[in-house]
C-alpha cells in the first residue's frame, strides 16, 4: 500500500468519525433540551405543592400561636391560673386541630385539658425530658412561640408541642403548651393528600446533640440535594419533597441519546466507506478526472442515503435552507409534517416559502433574515395552522458558515410545545383563581374579626367593673389592628402588602377613640412615610403600636392638658425606622422594660421579636422606644426571608 493510499485511508476514517460525532452531538443536544423541559415542568409542579403545604403549615402555626396567646390569659399577674377549664374548652371548640392544652409552672405540668385520658400527664416533671427542657429554654430565648418535637409524648403518641414562655426563674420556666398529634399536623398541612405522588421528608435538628432527625421516611441514605425544600423556622424544621416517579425525563434523554449513537455509528461507517476511495496516482490525468467525477456522483448518492438514515424523533423537525430560501436538507419528520398539514411535497431545492401558509410565512421570514445576518438564537412562535388549529413552536436558528465566516445558509430545529404552553396558561389561570379566593378570604377574615369586635363591645356594655372594661378595650383594639390589615389587603391589587401610612391613619384614631376621656386628652404627632409592608410585618407593627398607645394612656399621663404621643416612621433602603415617644412620667424604678412581667410588655417584646427588630428604649421621666427592622418582600402568607 502506497503512502498516498495510507493518507487517503486515514482521511476517510477521520471524516467518518467527525460526521458520526456531529450526528451524536446533535442528537444529545436535542435530548438534553427535552430532558430540561421535562425536569422544569416537574420542578414547577413540586414548587407549587410545597407552596400550598407551606401556606397550610403557616396557617396551622398561626392557630397554635393564637391558642397559646389566648391560653396565656388564664395566668394572672401573680402567675395564678384562673378559668383554665372554661378557657381551654372554648379554645377546643374554636380550634378543632388542637389535641391537648397544658399549663407548665416551674417545669411541672399543673393543668391539662382534656383531663380524660391524660391523667398521668398532670404533675409530670419536664426535667425528666432533657429534650423538652432544652427547647423550652430556646422558646424563652426567642421570647415567642417555639414548636418542640416531633417526639413521643407521655400519652405514647407522636406529637409536637407549641411552647410559649411566661416567665423564667433560674432553671425553672413557666409556660403554656399547645399539643398537636403529628398525624393532625400532617392532615392540617395536607401532606397526606400528596403522599401518593410525592415523597416527603421532615428534618429536625436535635437541640441537645445537634444531630439530624428524619421523619416521614425510613430511607437512611436520604440525599437532600435531590429534593426541593421549605424552611419552618418556628420549629427549626425543614420539609423536603420530590416526585416519586422521575423516570420520564431520564427515559427521554436515554432514548434520544441512544438513537443518536446508533445513527452516528451508521453514518460514520457509511462516511468511512464513502471517503475510503483509494487514490490511484499511477493513473493518467484523464482517468483521475473520471475517478473524481465518479467519486462526486458516489458522494451525492451516499448523501441521499445519509438523509434517509438520519431520522430524528417524530416531534423534532430539522431542516436547512440557503440564502435563496431553498431547501438544502431536511429530516423525514419535517417532510411528513409539511405533507400532512400543508399538503405540499418538498424536495431539495424547493423554496421554503412555497411550503408555508401566509401566517407562518409572515412570522418566520423575519427570523430567517435575522439568522442570515449571522445571529444564532431561539424563538417561540405562535402559528395558525388552519381556522381551528393554533400551534406554539420553539425554534432554534443556527447559521451555516463557510471557512471564511460567510453565512451560506441556516439550519433550523423546531419542537411543537403547544401542550406545554397550554399547561402553563392553565397554571396562570389557576393562580388568578387563587388570588381571587385569597381576596375573599381576607374579606371574610376582616368581617369575622369585626363580628368578634362587636360581640366584645356588647359584652363590655354589660360590665360595670372599670378594670374589666379596660381589658375589653385592649382586646377590641388588638382585634381592630389585625382586622384593618385584612381590610387593606383585599383592597390592594397584589394582595401581598399594605400602605403603612394609610394603615396607621386608620388604626391610631380607632385606638385613641376607645382610650380618650374628658379628664385626659392626648394629642398625637404622626409623621409616617408612604411605604408598603407585607402582612407578616404589618400585623406585628399594628399590635405593637396598639400596646404602646394603650400603655401610654393607662400609665404615662397625670391628667394634664399637654399630653402628647409622637409616632414617626422613616425608611432607608429596606430598613424601616420607627420612633414612638410620649411626654409622660416614665417607668417606676421597680419596673424594667427589658424584663416584662405582664401581658402588655410580653406582647410588645413578642412583636419586636417577630419583626426581628433591634431597639433601644429610654423610660426616665418619659417613654421613648426606637426600633429598626428590615422590610421583606415575601408574599402575604409567607414567612420566607427575603
Amino acid at each position: 500500500m502506497t503512502e498516498t493510499q495510507n493518507t487517503g485511508r486515514r482521511t476517510s476514517i477521520i471524516s467518518g468519525a467527525v460526521v458520526g460525532a456531529i450526528i451524536i452531538i446533535t442528537g444529545c443536544i436535542i435530548g438534553v433540551m427535552q430532558y430540561r423541559s421535562v425536569i422544569q415542568s416537574e420542578q414547577v409542579e413540586t414548587t407549587e405543592v410545597l407552596g400550598l403545604i407551606q401556606k397550610n403549615l403557616q396557617y396551622a402555626l398561626r392557630e397554635i400561636n393564637s391558642v397559646a396567646l389566648l391560653l396565656a390569659t388564664t395566668i394572672n399577674d401573680d402567675f395564678e391560673v384562673v378559668n383554665f377549664d372554661s378557657t381551654a374548652s372554648r379554645l377546643f371548640e374554636q380550634y378543632p386541630t388542637v389535641n391537648v392544652l397544658e399549663i407548665i409552672q416551674d417545669n411541672i405540668v399543673t393543668h391539662v385539658y382534656p383531663l380524660e385520658g391524660n391523667e398521668r400527664v398532670v404533675g409530670y416533671d419536664l426535667s425528666n425530658n432533657p429534650r423538652v427542657i432544652e427547647e423550652l429554654f430556646l422558646a424563652e430565648e426567642r421570647g415567642s412561640l417555639y414548636l418542640s418535637g416531633p417526639f413521643m409524648l407521655v400519652e405514647q403518641k407522636l406529637g409536637v408541642i407549641g411552647l410559649l414562655p411566661i416567665k423564667q426563674e433560674g432553671n425553672k420556666i413557666s409556660a403554656v403548651a399547645v399539643i398537636l398529634y403529628f398525624e393532625s399536623l400532617l392532615e392540617e398541612a395536607q401532606i397526606n393528600s400528596f403522599s401518593d405522588r410525592y415523597d416527603f421528608v421532615l428534618e429536625k435538628i436535635n437541640p441537645i446533640d445537634q444531630s439530624t432527625e428524619l421523619f416521614l421516611t425510613d430511607d437512611e441514605s436520604f440525599d437532600a440535594t435531590t429534593y426541593s425544600s421549605i424552611k419552618i423556622d418556628e420549629g427549626n424544621w425543614t420539609l423536603y419533597s420530590k416526585q416519586k416517579d422521575q423516570t420520564t425525563a431520564n427515559n427521554v434523554l436515554i432514548i434520544i441519546c441512544a438513537l443518536s449513537v446508533v445513527m452516528g455509528v451508521i453514518v460514520a461507517v457509511l462516511s468511512y466507506k464513502l471517503f475510503k476511495k483509494p487514490f490511484d496516482l499511477e493513473r493518467s490525468l484523464q482517468n483521475r478526472t473520471e475517478e473524481l467525477y465518479q467519486s462526486k456522483e458516489s458522494f451525492r448518492k451516499y448523501s441521499e442515503l445519509l438523509n434517509s438514515v438520519l431520522q430524528s424523533p417524530e416531534y423534532v423537525y430539522i431542516y436547512s435552507i440557503d440564502q435563496g430560501f431553498n431547501y438544502l436538507a431536511f429530516n423525514q419528520s419535517h417532510k411528513n409534517y409539511i405533507q400532512k398539514h400543508l399538503g405540499i411535497e418538498i424536495n431539495e431545492g424547493t423554496n421554503v416559502q412555497q411550503a408555508l401558509n401566509d401566517d407562518i410565512k409572515e412570522k418566520l421570514l423575519p427570523l430567517y433574515k435575522k439568522a442570515f445576518k449571522g445571529a444564532e438564537f431561539e424563538e417561540i412562535v405562535k402559528t395558525q395552522e388552519d381556522r381551528k388549529t393554533i400551534k406554539y413552536w420553539q425554534y432554534w436558528f443556527s447559521p451555516i458558515k463557510d471557512k471564511d465566516g460567510n453565512v451560506e445558509g441556516v439550519t433550523v430545529f423546531s419542537v411543537d410545545i403547544t401542550k406545554r404552553v397550554i399547561a402553563e396558561k392553565s397554571v396562570e389561570q389557576s393562580l388568578k383563581e387563587k388570588t381571587t379566593l385569597l381576596a375573599e378570604i381576607h374579606h371574610r377574615v376582616k368581617n369575622n374579626l369585626a363580628i368578634v369586635s362587636g360581640l366584645l363591645q356588647l359584652q363590655k356594655a354589660e360590665v360595670d367593673d372599670k378594670k374589666l372594661s379596660a381589658i375589653f378595650d385592649q382586646s377590641i383594639n388588638r382585634i381592630i389592628s389585625i382586622a384593618m390589615v385584612h381590610e387593606l389587603m383585599y383592597n390592594t391589587k397584589d394582595l401581598s402588602s399594605i400602605n403603612v401610612h394609610e394603615y396607621l391613619d386608620k388604626l391610631i384614631p380607632a385606638i385613641s377613640a376607645t382610650m380618650q376621656s374628658k379628664q385626659q386628652e392626648v394629642r398625637f404627632d404622626i409623621k409616617v412615610q408612604d411605604y408598603r409592608l407585607n402582612i407578616n410585618q404589618a400585623i406585628p407593627l399594628g399590635l405593637l403600636l396598639n400596646e404602646l398607645i394603650t400603655n401610654s394612656f393607662k400609665y404615662a399621663f397625670n391628667g394634664g392638658a399637654q399630653n402628647r404621643i409622637i409616632i414617626e416612621l422613616t425608611v432607608e433602603g429596606d430598613l424601616v425606622n420607627v420612633c414612638y415617644a410620649d411626654n409622660g412620667r416614665g417607668f417606676p424604678e421597680k419596673v424594667d422594660f427589658n424584663t416584662p412581667k405582664n401581658l402588655g410588655l410580653n406582647l410588645i417584646h413578642a412583636q419586636l421579636q417577630q419583626l426581628d427588630a433591634c431597639f433601644d428604649v429610654d423610660t426616665h421621666q418619659k417613654f421613648e422606644l426606637n426600633f429598626r427592622f428590615s422590610s421583606h418582600e415575601a408574599g402575604s402568607h409567607s414567612n420566607i426571608e427575603s
